[in-house]
């Protein structure tokens, strides 16, 4: 099984990836996440401790020991999108996530916690993941590509869409009821 979701920041993604992966656990699926920006954030972690600069507990606080005070959020979004798409190869988070899951044990569920551009959502789908959108309506709003690129897109008849409006409890209840049906859908 394949899932990609989709959302804006603070929407619930890792969350819900959390959640599915642990509910395909449960049902004898070894499943695992994947992100685009796990790499980003490594070398996000590196950048600060390798001048023993400590990493705040909100992502959007200034790291105020760097000039211009960027937050962990800005660094992240400037690596990802400014270096590697911009000025790389727009594709280059997918190359990369191509042979992160090539490596994947056989028979290991996929689910990516953040498919952010167009190209990411277009490649999934190509490629049979299941597409499940998250929104949540106090979702923040961010200027910044990586939080705008989705605004156009429209959700396709086969995608899912999750409202995470409620609590915890309620938005696992909603990933439960899910993955239990693509699993139907798969047997």
């Amino acid at each position: 099984m394949k899932i990609a979701i989709v959302g804006r920041k603070h929407s619930g993604k890792s969350t819900a990836a959390a959640m599915a992966v642990r509910h395909l656990s449960t049902h004898g699926v070894p499943a695992a996440i994947y992100s685009f920006a796990a790499p980003i954030k490594r070398m996000r972690e590196v950048l600060l401790d390798s001048a023993d600069i400590p990493t705040p507990e909100n992502k959007e606080e200034p790291i105020v020991e760097l000039p211009g005070e960027p937050s962990q959020r800005k660094i992240e979004q400037v690596l990802g999108t400014e270096a590697a798409r911009e000025h790389w190869h727009r594709d280059f988070w997918l190359g990369h996530m191509k042979l992160r899951l090539d490596q994947r044990p056989k028979n290991t569920a996929a689910v990516i916690d953040d498919v952010r551009f167009p190209n990411e959502l277009a490649w999934a789908r190509r490629n049979g993941f299941h597409i499940v959108w998250i929104q949540r309506p106090s979702s923040d709003f961010d200027s910044h590509p990586s939080e705008q690129a989705l605004a156009d897109e429209r959700v396709n008849a086969n995608d899912w869409v999750i409202t995470n409006d409620d609590s915890l409890v309620a938005l696992e209840t909603r990933i439960e009821a899910l993955i239990d049906q693509l699993s139907k859908e798969a047997a």
